[in-house]
Parts: C-alpha cells; structure tokens; sequence
C-alpha cells in the first residue's frame, strides 16, 4: 500500500524569504514561477505547454522568471533548454543546478528553501497520480496553479484551476488534459495579482491532512492492524 505524506517538518514556511532571494540573486519585486517536474516524458508533465504560456505572460510582466527544478535534457523528455531559446525565453529561465540534481545532491530542506522563494508554482500537468510537489508548495506556503482534472482537483481545490482540452493517451489507457495555454497565461496574471495577499499560514494548513503524523494514524495504523489480523487468523487456522 502506498500512501503519500508531507513531513510538516521539512516543508515549512521560509523563516526570511527577502533574504533567501536575496542570496541568489532574486530581487524581491521579481515575480517567480516554479516548476518542479521529472522531465522523462515528452507530454505529462505539459513543458511545452507551460512554457509557452510563460511567454505570453511575460510580454505584460517582463519583471518575471521561470525557475525549473527538473533535469533540462533528459531521456524521453523534452530538450528544455531548446525550447527555451525558440520561446526567447533564455534570459528570464533559471533552472537547478543539473550536476547536483542528477547526482541527487539536493535535500529536501534545500528544495523547501526553493519553495520558500517562489511566488507560485504551477503544476499544470495533463495529469497525475497524486502530486506531491503541489502538496510541498503549500506546505512552504506557497499558492499552485492546476489543472482541473485527476488528484489535482483535490489537492489544489482552493487554489488557482485552468480547464484543458480532453487527451486520450494510448499508452496509459486514460483520458489526460490537455492545460489551455491561454487559462494558463491568465493563471500566471491572477497569481502576479494576488501575490501580496497569499495567507502563507492558511495554505499550509490546507495540507496538514497529509502530514506524517495524521497519514500515518488514520491510513497506515489501521491497515497495519488489518494486516496483522488476519496473519493471526491464518496462524490460527
């Protein structure tokens, strides 16, 4: 059984945001984007989709940065880098330092400190099984953007939500969707709005049903006794 949690603990709210910025290099009226995605498949995770509607938000809000937390060229995913350049977006994206992120170097407290410094993050995927990044962020206090569909409808039902186009995927047997570049775009224009009334406390609090502690009282404790029941009953028999 698996069941996914949040250790409260390590995804925390950002003791000196101005100051974690600040350290690299990001002045505090620079609005950020993360992302944080496994870039191992050409169409889940949206890239293109994401990045195209960055550009368009960029036009109206050039103060701006992308920050991607994900590998820029990876086995079959998308050569980020590239599409970079092609969107002319090659000043205003930031991505992890890829030796350390391959050679998984980077702790989770360095990735909530990542958190801590964005504005939102936008997991606007065409899908997904559950979607621990979007529950991190918020952790971190910080806001998520969403696609309308799949784990995410619960995971961000207080957050900012884009519709999408129906994508049958062969391969998974299952309906995705597709997040519409231009809700995608008007998404970034809603947080850049919004950023200086994000309750940071409140967003955290929406997620502590998937903290360890409680995740682990209320779904693993029972299935452990369930378990442990009925190997006793066996032993029994």
């Amino acid at each position: 059984m698996l069941v996914h949690n949040c250790d409260m603990s390590v995804w925390r709210l950002p003791e000196d945001r101005d100051k974690l910025r600040e350290a690299h290099g990001i002045s505090p009226d620079t609005f950020v984007v993360g992302v944080n995605c496994a870039n191992n498949d050409a169409i889940r995770k949206a890239p293109a989709e994401q990045m195209l509607a960055f550009a368009k938000f960029l036009r109206t809000r050039p103060d701006s940065l992308l920050w991607l937390h994900t590998g820029v060229h990876q086995d079959g995913g998308q050569d980020l880098e590239f599409m970079a350049e092609s969107l002319g977006l090659t000043d205003r994206v930031r991505v992890v330092d890829q030796y350390r992120y391959a050679a998984g170097l980077i702790q989770p407290e360095d990735l909530a400190d990542w958190y801590g410094m964005l504005d939102v993050l936008c997991s606007a995927t065409y899908a997904e099984g559950f979607g621990l990044p979007i529950v991190e962020a918020k952790a971190c206090g910080i806001p998520v953007i969403t696609t309308r569909c799949s784990s995410m409808e619960e995971l961000n039902s207080d957050g900012i939500q884009v519709d999408g186009t129906p994508f049958y995927n062969g391969v998974h047997r299952a309906w995705w969707i597709r997040p519409d570049i231009r809700e995608l775009a008007a998404a970034f224009e809603q947080a850049w709005e919004q950023r200086g009334d994000v309750d940071r406390v409140k967003l955290r609090e929406s997620v502590a049903g998937y903290s360890v502690d409680v995740v682990a009282e209320t779904h693993m404790k029972p299935a452990v006794e369930t378990l442990l029941e009925r190997m006793a009953a066996r032993r029994a028999a």
